[in-house]
């Protein structure tokens, strides 16, 4: 949604918004960096535990937090993470050729 919005900002300028950021469209993109960086942040910290932790030099007991290893967690994430995306492949793919032979019997 944030890089959809700022696309669609930077490209539609005219279009009256509904809503106003101070500083106009910097003072958006400014905003939507910070709100990207921080979904980004949250997203790495998810699918990775532990990893930020050690690149500051902060403890972490991943065992301990999660009850199994890391290759475990990583394993089962990555895995629901990789099945989702194929999830969506095939319904995108699915959608495609629903909309081209809806278009095909006009």
């Amino acid at each position: 949604m944030i890089p959809a919005l700022a696309v669609l900002r930077l490209r539609h300028r005219d279009v009256p918004r509904p809503y106003q950021v101070p500083f106009g469209t910097k003072g958006f993109m400014i905003c939507a960096t910070l709100v990207y960086a921080w979904i980004l942040t949250g997203s790495w910290t998810a699918l990775f535990p532990g990893t930020l932790e050690a690149l500051l030099g902060i403890t972490y007991d991943f065992h301990g937090t999660w009850g199994v290893s890391r290759t475990a967690f990583e394993a089962f994430t990555l895995g629901t993470v990789v099945a989702l995306l194929l999830i969506g492949t095939i319904g995108h793919a699915v959608a495609g050729a629903v909309n081209d032979r809806a278009r095909v019997r006009r």
